[in-house]
C-alpha cells in the first residue's frame, strides 16, 4: 500500500510506522492534529488509549470502530454497556456515534457491524486530576463489576488506603457513579498518595 500510495501521490508525507509505537510529538506536525482512520477492529483498544495518552497535540479523532465497543463508549449510566471505556472516554474526550456501518460494505465481510465514531478533545479534561491515576481509579472501581465500590477498591492496587473521610458512599457499584464522582474519588485518592509521601 505504502508503495502505491507514493506512486498515486508523490507530494503526499507518507509514514510507514506502527500508530500505537509512533512518538507523534516528534513529527514535524502543525499541532493539534487531527487523526482519521479506519483501524484494525483487534487493536481498537490499544489506538484509543494511545489517543488519550497524546491528547494534548489531537483535537479530533474520526475512527471507524466495532459497533459493540462504539455503544459502550457514548453508554448511559446503570446500562449495561456502562463501563471503563464509558468513563474514560467521556472524561478526556466529547464522543459521539455518527452513522452505523453495515458489514456489508467490507471485503472481507467481518462477522459484526461497525460506527463511525467522532472524538473531540478540546478542553474536557480537569487541569489538577493526574491523568494516569484516573484510569487506573476508573479500572479499579470495574475491577468486580456486579460488586460494590467497597470490594472492588480493596481487591485493587488501592486496597491499603483509607476511605472513611471518602463523601462517596462505597456501597454503590461502580455502574451508578457518573464522571464526577469518578473525579470526586481520585481527588481523594491523590490527596491520600501525598499524605503518605508526607510521612
Amino acid at each position: 500500500m505504502i508503495s502505491e500510495l507514493q506512486n498515486s501521490f508523490p507530494n503526499l508525507d507518507l509514514i510507514e510506522a506502527d500508530f500505537v509505537k509512533l512518538d507523534l510529538h516528534s513529527l514535524s506536525l502543525n499541532f493539534p492534529i487531527k487523526v482519521i482512520g479506519n483501524i484494525p477492529f483487534n487493536l481498537t483498544g490499544d489506538i484509543l488509549f494511545k489517543l488519550v495518552e497524546d491528547k494534548d497535540i489531537i483535537s479530533e479523532a474520526v475512527f471507524i470502530l466495532p459497533h459493540d465497543i462504539a455503544k459502550r463508549i457514548v453508554a448511559k449510566k446503570m446500562t449495561k454497556e456502562y463501563g471503563i471505556l464509558t468513563i474514560i472516554f467521556n472524561y478526556f474526550a466529547h464522543p459521539k456515534i455518527i452513522q452505523k456501518v453495515s458489514q456489508n460494505v467490507f471485503l472481507p465481510r467481518p462477522n459484526i457491524n461497525a460506527a463511525i465514531v467522532h472524538f473531540d478533545f478540546r478542553n474536557r479534561e480537569v487541569i489538577d486530576v493526574r491523568k494516569d491515576l484516573f484510569i487506573k481509579v476508573v479500572k479499579a472501581s470495574f475491577g468486580n463489576r456486579r460488586k460494590t465500590l467497597n470490594n472492588s477498591l480493596r481487591n485493587s492496587i488501592f486496597k491499603d488506603y483509607d476511605f472513611s473521610n471518602l463523601e462517596l458512599t462505597l456501597s454503590k457499584r461502580a455502574e451508578e457513579l457518573d464522571i464526577q464522582d469518578f473525579i470526586t474519588l481520585t481527588k481523594y485518592i491523590q490527596t491520600q498518595q501525598c499524605l503518605k509521601k508526607m510521612k
